[in-house]
């Protein structure tokens, strides 16, 4: 998540709910702090109900991400008319809680969703590489699904999601075809990556030619190497474009690097290897240029250096990776 913007479908009460559950579970609550959210909680009816689901969502999220806090402690009973949470302390925090807020949110409206099973597949932050039965070599990188299905007169891949690089075994007896939605990619023997999110797909070849069809374009388009193909499911006019490959498809090595891209794509690219939610402010991820190589397996060694080259600061919360303004710098 790049943006600390909130949810617009979440009251206030359901943020101020969440930011208590922060509180609790952060390992700096009192005896005070738990009273005072239970003064909270007992303003009314709606106050009560917003508490039950921060709560609710807060296990539950912890579930699907050990990493988080437990379950917050259940709170006393007390009399009305308790001293609300200091305004200063409060303030100080706001920005912070308002984050984890945002976090919990995005995952309430559908950030985290079951997936359904596939031939091969692996996890974020996973990378696999198999062989198929006509010898053709297929590396799979982070949170990538699909399935095989071969016959006498072709091999047929439907890519669910991810990206996927084909090193294909020559046969112009039985075409190679990767289906990705609204896409689809036709070879006869070649070497080629696929990339696929819900909206967009890239194609991007290192070796051979490969033939692209869209639901969108009336004519086929041929890619050669060093050449990539990006497109979404209504462009009706792509461009091909050169590309360095090396850099482009340099997650086959366990790697991500960029030459002078805004510090926002960085953090795109690198969210999908990690499990944490990562948040900045859009104008610092679109100000902010960087040219930089991360290596996948030491992701937080790039985050301290992050803080020598840029002016940021980042804070690590539980499943949260917060950069913004080093302000004393």
């Amino acid at each position: 998540m790049l943006s600390e913007e909130a949810h617009p479908l979440v009251s206030s009460i359901d943020e101020e709910a969440i930011e208590w559950v922060v509180r609790l579970t952060s390992g700096e609550a009192s005896a005070d702090t738990v009273a005072q959210y239970q003064a909270w909680a007992d303003r009314s009816p709606e106050h009560a109900q917003a508490a039950a689901n921060a709560r609710a969502l807060w296990i539950g999220l912890g579930k699907s991400l050990p990493s988080l806090p437990a379950e917050p402690p259940a709170p006393p009973t007390l009399a009305p008319g308790l001293a609300q949470p200091d305004a200063r302390r409060s303030k100080r925090r706001s920005l912070q809680l308002s984050l984890a807020a945002s976090v919990l949110v995005a995952v309430l409206m559908g950030t985290l969703y079951g997936y359904q099973r596939h031939d091969q597949n692996t996890e974020v932050g996973q990378q696999r590489l198999i062989t198929l039965s006509d010898g053709s070599h297929v590396q799979l990188d982070t949170d990538t699904a699909l399935d095989i299905n071969f016959a006498v007169a072709n091999r047929h891949i439907s890519l669910a999601r991810g990206e996927a690089y084909f090193d294909v075994q020559h046969n112009p007896q039985r075409p190679f075809i990767v289906d990705a939605g609204f896409g689809q990619i036709r070879v006869l023997g070649t070497a080629f990556s696929v990339r696929r999110d819900a909206d967009n797909i890239w194609v991007t070849v290192t070796r051979g030619k490969v033939q692209v069809s869209s639901n969108a374009v009336h004519k086929p388009l041929y890619l050669t190497a060093n050449q990539q193909l990006h497109f979404s499911e209504t462009d009706r006019d792509p461009h091909i474009n050169h590309v360095d490959t090396e850099q482009v498809l340099a997650w086959r090595t366990g790697q991500i690097q960029y030459e002078n891209g805004s510090l926002g794509e960085v953090l795109q690219q690198l969210q999908r290897y990690d499990r944490r939610y990562w948040i900045i402010d859009k104008e610092l991820a679109d100000s902010l240029r960087i040219s930089t190589s991360i290596n996948l397996n030491n992701i937080d060694e790039w985050l301290k250096g992050l803080q020598t080259t840029l002016p940021l600061k980042v804070t690590q919360l539980g499943p949260i990776v917060w950069l913004r303004r080093n302000q004393t710098l």
